[in-house]
């Protein structure tokens, strides 16, 4: 753990609107949260607005004080720190927004929970697709290697691992991949794309599941398309979830 930053907490799905966003994600064969989608670790958090995608992510710390002092040290610039409750009766938690030079290609901000147990009701965590939690996130970003150097002074050094073709970025928990358009689909071989994303955008999402075939059955059953590769992972394009390309992997 670096800057008191505990790794990826949650992924901010935009929708235009919410009803329809919680069917969409209900028909993957996720169970429904109040704010979402709940897993034990991690969860996915649906937020109405004018767009639909992947929109944000949220770091996770158990003492938002310290990790914005630290943050600030290292260069990051900061919002003002606010507190917000996930729904009537929902978590409470506070947020400070990271500016948007902190993770080049991505909004993002540090949480710390005040009522984490508000959110492990024992129905939102079992998924009829199975799904166990959020394994990584894809960002398509124009120049991944110019700005790893940014993401590393938030997860500290180390953090942040190019190859040729993407860099890594290691946050204790999932894994943030920065890519650039053209590199996509090496990322994502079987996405259906017509032309490279616009950079910046959160292109895809990686969730893990104990059952491949089992995650396939939900999605049949509710009339969801979708692909799989030779591995038995499940492919679903962003037109046919809620606006981003979902991949389906066994935990």
């Amino acid at each position: 753990m670096y800057n008191h930053v505990r790794g990826l907490d949650h992924v901010v799905i935009a929708v235009r609107d919410e009803q329809q966003g919680r069917e969409k994600l209900k028909r993957l064969g996720f169970a429904l949260a109040p704010h979402g989608v709940q897993f034990l670790r991690d969860r996915l958090e649906l937020a109405e607005g004018g767009g639909q995608g992947l929109a944000a992510l949220g770091f996770a710390t158990d003492d938002i004080q310290a990790a914005g002092s630290s943050l600030s040290k290292a260069g990051v610039i900061l919002g003002e720190p606010r507190e917000v409750t996930l729904g009537e009766g929902g978590a409470r938690f506070r947020l400070i927004d990271l500016d948007a030079s902190a993770t080049p290609g991505a909004s993002s901000r540090i949480c710390q929970y005040l009522t984490p147990e508000r959110l492990m009701e024992p129905d939102w965590l079992r998924h009829p697709n199975g799904a166990l939690g959020i394994r990584s996130v894809t960002v398509a970003v124009d120049d991944p290697e110019g700005v790893a150097l940014a993401w590393g002074r938030v997860f500290g050094p180390g953090s942040t691992t190019p190859t040729d073709d993407l860099v890594a970025v290691h946050t204790d928990a999932a894994m943030i991949f920065l890519s650039r358009p053209d590199d996509v689909d090496q990322m994502h071989p079987d996405a259906d794309l017509d032309e490279p994303p616009a950079a910046p955008m959160i292109f895809a999402l990686t969730i893990s599941v104990a059952d491949t075939d089992k995650a396939a059955d939900v999605l049949k059953e509710g009339q969801v398309p979708f692909t799989r590769d030779k591995e038995g992972s499940v492919r679903i394009e962003a037109e046919d979830g809620c606006g981003f390309y979902l991949e389906l992997v066994r935990g």
